[in-house]
């Protein structure tokens, strides 16, 4: 609705769940597993080797445009793959930052954003009153392809769905899981603590 995404996130790791909570307010992140030494060299070489010939293209370009060459190429041409090869690099940096699901209960709006660099790419929406969680066992599909060929994957997990203005209830979080009690038992709890509501874990208990 009105083109906007919702807020969501896809927790799969449970051992690298992360949580914040405040009065009001509560945040939940996964962390990245380890980056391999070999795989950040990598990276770190990429970018700096990146970042040495994107300056020489300026370079270049502004040596072109200041020069009185005659050639019909305008010098500006070579900032066009600068550009391009700029956006790559942030790209592949940018990338692995953590990104969190927020519930604000001050400001009464859920969002996902980054820890760093919040401007970028946040996604929010406003959560309607009274707040209330609906937990729902489902399947979830996700594409891959390599050189090999595609393949569906299918997990199996429960989503968390809250009821949104102007939406309806929406999922705003995927928990991959076979036991969500085991394993985010205390995700659902805090969030229940900060929103001032009862557990919804323990009415599937009941059921």
């Amino acid at each position: 609705m009105f083109g906007k995404k919702v807020p969501f996130f896809w927790f799969s790791v449970p051992e690298n769940l992360r949580i914040e909570a405040k009065t009001n307010y509560i945040s939940f992140y996964q962390e990245f597993d380890k980056e391999t030494t070999g795989n950040k060299i990598i990276r770190y070489v990429l970018t700096i080797g990146m970042v040495f010939f994107i300056g020489k293209l300026v370079n270049d370009g502004l040596q072109y445009k200041n020069s009185d060459s005659a050639l019909p190429i305008p010098g500006e041409i070579t900032f066009i793959p600068a550009f391009i090869l700029l956006f790559f690099v942030i790209s592949i940096n940018i990338r692995r930052r953590i990104k969190l699901i927020v519930f604000d209960f001050n400001e009464n709006n859920v969002k996902h954003k980054p820890m760093k660099l919040s401007f970028i790419g946040t996604r929010s929406a406003a959560i309607s009153s009274p707040f209330n969680v609906i937990i729902k066992k489902n399947t979830r599909e996700r594409q891959h392809s390599d050189e090999g060929g595609s393949w569906t994957s299918f997990h199996e997990g429960y989503e968390i769905m809250i009821k949104l203005e102007k939406r309806g209830h929406e999922s705003i979080m995927f928990l991959e899981t076979d036991d969500i009690k085991q394993d985010y038992g205390e995700l659902i709890g805090k969030l229940a603590t900060v929103a001032g509501i009862d557990n919804p874990l323990f009415e599937m208990t009941e059921s």
